[in-house]
């Protein structure tokens, strides 16, 4: 799957600065050293609702990782 492939995470993150908003591009490559889980958006056995799908997987460097699936780019 993606195991062993370069991934880049590109994530919008809204920011306040005195009073006034803005957006920033964050973008961060990762190298995928395994494959962990995919986590489905949907209810949850516990309670609650996960809103977004989810992909968890062990990055060199950085260790596990749960990014959100949209975020990443092959």
């Amino acid at each position: 799957m993606i195991n062993g492939r370069q991934v880049t995470q590109i994530t919008k993150v809204a920011r306040r600065s005195e009073g006034a908003s803005h957006s920033i591009i964050i973008e961060v490559r990762h190298r995928v050293v395994a494959f962990k889980a995919y986590l489905p958006a949907g209810p949850l056995a516990g309670g609650g609702i996960r809103k977004h799908d989810l992909i968890q997987f062990y990055a060199d460097p950085g260790g596990l990782r749960t990014i959100n699936a949209d975020d990443i780019i092959l």
